[in-house]
């Protein structure tokens, strides 16, 4: 999956929303985090890559296939961009687009 594939605007709140669930799960600020920095290279555990998921799940649970995001997607693109973009895709894999409605109660600094 290419960043080009994707709707930017789209692919831009869920950046924004991963960095925001990195910051608070490695428990440094957003600021910190850049598009293309690696999980794992931030400090990130497999126990945190754990929390990461759950987090996701609850925040986009109206957009993700019955069985979530599989683990392996913050191993395989551990990188800020490329894991919100193979995130993109298993959402667009529903035909829908992220809306405010679908990250209902999502704000900064909510998660």
């Amino acid at each position: 999956m290419t960043l080009d594939a994707i709707d930017q605007s789209s692919l831009s709140r869920t950046i924004a929303i991963i960095r925001q669930i990195w910051a608070e799960i490695l428990k440094i600020s957003e600021d910190e985090i850049g598009e293309h920095d690696n999980f794992f290279a931030l400090g990130g555990s497999s126990v945190q890559a754990f929390m990461v998921n759950a987090q996701i799940e609850e925040v986009f649970a109206a957009r993700l296939p019955a069985d979530g995001i599989p683990i392996s997607a913050i191993v395989d693109e551990p990188d800020m961009a490329s894991f919100s973009a193979r995130l993109e895709h298993v959402m667009a894999s529903s035909g829908e687009e992220i809306t405010a409605a679908h990250t209902q109660g999502f704000e900064e600094g909510s998660i």
